[in-house]
């Protein structure tokens, strides 16, 4: 889903806002706990570090201001739009909303530290005038990330993820943020103080957790997954298998996030089916172009549900078996948007039928009617156009268009 590009997009910007960071020396204090810090994490995490680390501070006003800068960046922005686009096309986002803003204004709240690869350097977001306990558990869940750049080469296992395939990307992502949440959590059991242990119960997140509920779920979920599923991942490996179990997950990575939210999928190795799709442009017509293709998974479908029957998307995502969507835009800036689903079975298929058909009711408020009420066909009327939901066999695709022809034109090339 382009929520899951967007999340390769914050990082992006992330990586664009360290860049131009310049801070002062860190005091000699403070470089004694980061020294222990370090060797503690590397002692916790079974993984002897490869080289130095260099280190800095950045106050969390200038980092808000540097973030905003970095999505000024074009590829920034490029992915910020699309995503907007989409996001009101499928109805999980008002037209009015200003998605441009409201992404980094919600992380610059909610990053505490980084690692940049490309400087293979740590950064903390702090203005406290010694380490917090905060600052020591988001030093250890950086130093880890360094840790596995020094031992797994983290760029070239981005490299080797498929660039239309974001549900395999956030898979991995959920790997290396759940490794560093994890190594985290056990060194901060091991290492903090009490007081420093009761600190961090006692935090308010209050303005940060508000600023992120302003964001539509899918995207709130596409942040949140990897450091929470990600954490419960890794944690499940440890388990059974310590760290190293969680290293062969870096050797081998889940390919799906269904293989991330059902850790007994990704040991069978249960992987995703692969899903094609026609030239849809072809068909549709010169003034058609493809915008966008890419897979959705089973968080995101779990999401497209979620923010309308909350109830009833784990289990309406969770027999997912492969899926692929397109993005097609015409000269006039109109959308169509298809989404072919396959499931593990019938079954399966048809609770996601059932269960997405009904949120349409919601998903676009006043001006939407139902035109077409088949056993496995249903077509609606909404003010942004008409929707047609199929189900046949194990697959269940789904259409969004402007008009009735754009969408006869479409689901034609299914047949």
């Amino acid at each position: 889903m382009t929520t899951s590009r967007l999340g390769r997009a914050a990082a992006l910007g992330l990586a664009l806002l360290i860049a131009g960071t310049a801070a002062p020396p860190v005091a000699a204090d403070t470089a004694s706990d980061l020294d222990d810090i370090r060797r503690q994490t590397a002692q916790v995490r079974g993984l002897e570090p490869r080289g130095d680390v260099p280190f800095e501070i950045v106050d969390r006003d200038a980092f808000r201001r540097r973030l905003s800068a970095a999505y000024e960046d074009r590829e920034g922005i490029r992915e910020l739009l699309i995503g907007q686009k989409f996001l009101v096309a499928l109805g999980l986002l008002s037209v009015d909303f200003d998605l441009r803003s409201a992404v980094p204004d919600a992380l610059g709240d909610g990053v505490a530290g980084f690692y940049s690869r490309r400087e293979k350097k740590m950064f903390l977001v702090s203005s406290a005038p010694k380490l917090t306990g905060d600052d020591k558990i988001t030093v250890a869940h950086e130093f880890t990330h360094a840790l596995q750049d020094q031992h797994f080469d983290l760029t070239a296992l981005t490299v080797a993820t498929p660039e239309d395939d974001s549900d395999r990307y956030t898979a991995l992502r959920a790997v290396i943020e759940g490794d560093a949440t994890l190594t985290m959590l056990v060194w901060g059991r091991e290492f903090l103080s009490p007081e420093e242990k009761a600190a961090l119960l006692g935090r308010d997140r209050s303005e940060a957790e508000a600023r992120r509920a302003r964001l539509p779920l899918a995207l709130r979920e596409s942040f949140s997954f990897p450091y929470l599923e990600g954490g419960r991942f890794a944690s499940s490996l440890y388990r059974d298998g310590g760290f190293e179990a969680v290293n062969g997950a870096f050797r081998e990575p889940p390919r799906s996030t269904e293989q991330v939210i059902h850790p007994e999928k990704y040991l069978a190795r249960e992987a995703p089916r692969s899903v094609s799709m026609p030239p849809l442009a072809e068909g549709l017509g010169a003034t058609w172009r493809m915008l966008r293709t890419d897979v959705m998974g089973e968080l995101d479908l779990r999401a497209l549900i979620g923010q309308f029957a909350p109830g009833a998307a784990d289990d309406a995502a969770a027999g997912w078996g492969g899926d692929r969507y397109a993005m097609l835009e015409d000269a006039d800036g109109r959308l169509i948007i298809v989404l072919n689903t396959l499931w593990d079975t019938e079954a399966d298929a048809a609770e996601f039928y059932n269960a997405y058909a009904p949120t349409v009711a919601t998903r676009f408020g006043p001006g939407q009617r139902l035109t077409l009420d088949e056993p496995s066909r249903v077509r609606w009327s909404t003010p942004n156009g008409p929707i047609q939901l199929l189900k046949t066999g194990d697959r269940v695709l789904v259409i969004y268009a402007p008009d009735i022809e754009a969408l006869e034109l479409t689901a034609a090339q299914f047949r």
